[in-house]
């Protein structure tokens, strides 16, 4: 993929062009990346992906971005999952009362 060279247009591409289950992989794959990935996918985008992730993970994603794009992802997620995600986690770390 096009993470090394910077081509968002072609990341971009490609990797939408793979399964979800696929994508889930590579961004496990890719944890030391990230923060490119976080800049060519937008909130929106990764929502999907995010859904998928063991709370761990979706905790680390949280600590990663910055609180705009938190709160894009959480926008782009049903109710329901938002919910079950709060449920799930330590209350001190919800900012969004």
């Amino acid at each position: 993929m096009e993470l090394k060279n910077k081509n968002k247009g072609k990341f971009r591409s490609d990797f939408f062009q793979l399964h979800r289950n696929d994508q889930l992989r590579l961004f496990n794959i890719l944890e030391d990346t990230l923060r490119i990935v976080y800049e060519y996918i937008t909130p929106a985008e990764f929502a999907p992906i995010f859904a998928k992730l063991t709370i761990t993970n979706k905790q680390s994603v949280l600590k990663q971005v910055d609180k705009q794009y938190e709160q894009g992802i959480m926008k782009s997620l049903p109710a329901d999952e938002v919910v079950r995600f709060f449920n799930k986690i330590d209350k001190d770390e919800i900012s969004y009362a």
